[in-house]
């Protein structure tokens, strides 16, 4: 008994070196699997250029910083976006713009009123998907200006024949795909309009009557 008692213990200790091995295999496998496929999925520089820019649905808030020679002034608005019915821009004091099919509805106090929407080139440039629709002229990467995140600088010229929006860098959250802020600069390379995005956040629908 003594004898077969040892001859179990010696079949069931190699047993389970068999399946600690096994699973040990297992796990490797799946580990070298994972890490594959996340490198096989990282985005190109470019293919996150084209998600943000393709962004259907989307809210945040939004800083102006305008800039001349004398001064600067501030401007906190509301951006909304759809891709199909337009862009809608609330102001502070209740004015709100909505531009779409190339013109602008305008509400203001009592009144609602039509314009071309080429008067205005500078509120539209916070639409993260028309300004990156521009011809880009490079794109950088880094991590330094923002901390530990890793973002994309793109530089874009601007189509305006105007000499104080000559072209911009966009700076773009790279992990989470979104925007984070656009330069403006003129025809000299001094900096004419900051746009700051403020809880950028996607979304899967929107009221379209506010459109």
């Amino acid at each position: 008994n003594l004898g077969g008692n040892m001859k179990e213990k010696k079949i069931v200790s190699h047993a389970s070196k068999w399946i600690i091995l096994t699973l040990f295999t297992i796990l490797l496998l799946l580990s070298i699997v994972i890490i594959f496929f996340r490198h096989s999925y990282v985005l190109t520089n470019e293919e996150v250029i084209e998600k943000i820019k393709d962004i259907p649905i989307y809210k945040s808030k939004i800083e102006y910083i305008i800039k001349n020679s004398k001064n600067e002034y501030s401007e906190n608005v509301r951006l909304l976006y759809y891709k199909k019915l337009g862009l809608r821009i609330e102001f502070e004091e209740g004015r709100v713009k909505v531009y779409k099919n190339g013109y602008i509805s305008i509400e203001e106090k009592e009144n609602k009123y039509e314009v071309d929407e080429g008067i205005d080139e500078v509120y539209p440039l916070a639409s993260i998907n028309n300004i990156l629709s521009n011809e880009i002229l490079t794109i950088e990467e880094g991590e330094e200006e923002w901390g530990d995140k890793s973002y994309l600088k793109v530089i874009v010229k601007l189509p305006f024949e105007n000499q104080h929006m000559d072209y911009a860098f966009i700076y773009l959250d790279k992990e989470n795909q979104v925007p984070v802020m656009t330069q403006i600069y003129d025809v000299k390379d001094e900096e004419r309009i900051r746009i700051t995005y403020r809880s950028f956040e996607k979304l899967k629908e929107l009221d379209k009557n506010l459109f």
